[in-house]
């Protein structure tokens, strides 16, 4: 696949509308999906391979769903439905 440069606005784009997710997650029954959100997210700012740190987020997304017996799974839903209809030229 070829790799287009991702400009630093739609990738703060991308990541603004991550942290709208989290901002309405419940801060007590979900303190670790927010906390693997945001280690995503730090890693988003700093990573040149965006395509492959979304891969690794998704993944962590789908586990942390499985591990929580899908208490979740509207929240990591959403996170899913973000990552792969982002506003990027990846898709």
């Amino acid at each position: 696949m070829k790799q287009v440069k991702v400009s630093n606005v739609e990738r703060d784009n991308f990541i603004r509308s991550v942290e709208e997710s989290v901002g309405s997650f419940n801060l007590g029954s979900e303190g670790s999906l927010i906390k693997l959100v945001f280690k995503h997210l730090k890693q988003l700012e700093y990573d040149e391979n965006l395509e492959v740190e979304l891969i690794s987020f998704r993944s962590d997304l789908i586990k942390f769903d499985m591990d929580t017996g899908h208490r979740h799974s509207r929240d990591v839903e959403e996170l899913l439905f973000k990552i792969k209809n982002r506003n990027l030229p990846y898709i």
